[in-house]
C-alpha cells in the first residue's frame, strides 16, 4: 500500500511538472510575442525617426544651395556691373584717342 502511495504521489509530481513545464512554455513564448512586438514598434520608430531626420538634412542642404547660388548670382552681377564699367572706360578712352589723331591729323593738313 504504501508502494501505491508513493506512486500515486509520483504521478501527481509528474502531471504538476508538466503543468508547470506547459506554463513556463507559454509564459515564454507570450514573452517572445511582446519582444517581438516591441522590436518591430522600435524599428518603426527608428525609421520614422531616420525618415525624418533625413527630409531636415535634405531641406537644410537645399536651402544652403540656394543660399550659395544666390551669393555666386550677386558676385557674377557685380563682376559684370565692373566688366562693364571698364569696357566703357575703355571704350571712352579710345573715343578721346580717336577724337585726338582726328584733330591732330587735321590740324597737320591745315596748320
Amino acid at each position: 500500500m504504501e508502494e501505491q502511495i508513493m506512486m500515486e504521489k509520483l504521478i501527481e509530481l509528474d502531471t504538476r511538472a508538466k503543468e508547470i513545464n506547459e506554463k513556463r512554455k507559454e509564459h515564454l513564448a507570450e514573452l517572445a510575442r511582446r519582444y517581438q512586438e516591441e522590436e518591430r514598434g522600435m524599428i518603426a520608430g527608428y525609421k520614422q525617426q531616420i525618415k525624418e531626420e533625413t527630409a531636415k538634412a535634405a531641406q537644410r542642404i537645399l536651402q544652403e544651395a540656394r543660399q550659395e547660388v544666390d551669393e555666386l548670382k550677386r558676385n557674377n552681377r557685380q563682376i559684370l556691373e565692373d566688366m562693364e564699367q571698364e569696357f566703357h572706360k575703355s571704350l571712352a578712352g579710345m573715343t578721346d584717342e580717336i577724337v585726338k589723331r582726328i584733330f591732330r591729323t587735321n590740324s597737320k593738313r591745315h596748320g
